[in-house]
């Protein structure tokens, strides 16, 4: 009985390492969201912190150019093009709904139309850039039934 433990006991520790290495391994690996079909939910506009609320300002690019989103009070829409690292937003319409705080969505429109033109996926964060001048970041976020639906 005490020889099985003693070879069992090794057989066990090597499973748990190989184990761990693989787990670590898969981490690392992860791999970034495509930019196209993400839904990008909004966290910083110029290094700055959005508040957390029950709307969140969003944005999804789809395959043919375009994209669209919310601010949470009004929706958006606009022509984009990309490359590997570059993009290029053309200027956006909106609807025109009134809401109660348009703050955040005015910052939004004026830093939306500066001269964005890099992008960086890291795993789940886009980032917007003007050179290397943060513009937004996003964090990419499963879409509810119904925006996914627009």
């Amino acid at each position: 009985m005490k020889y099985n433990t003693i070879i069992a006991f090794p057989i066990l520790i090597l499973l748990l390492v190989i184990t761990g290495c693989k787990t670590m391994e898969s981490r690392k690996n992860a791999e970034n969201k495509p930019l196209i079909g993400t839904n990008w939910v909004l966290k910083t506009i110029e290094g700055k912190l959005i508040p957390e609320t029950e709307t969140k300002v969003n944005i999804v690019f789809n395959n043919v150019g375009q994209f669209n989103g919310s601010t949470g009070c009004n929706r958006f829409f606009g022509n984009f093009t990309f490359s590997k690292k570059s993009i290029k937003i053309d200027p956006t319409g909106a609807t025109k709904k009134m809401c109660r705080n348009m703050d955040l969505e005015k910052i939004f429109f004026q830093t939306l139309n500066k001269d964005m033109n890099r992008y960086v996926i890291n795993k789940d964060t886009l980032l917007l850039l003007s050179n290397k001048n943060e513009l937004f970041r996003f964090i990419a976020e499963d879409m509810i039934e119904e925006e996914s639906m627009q």
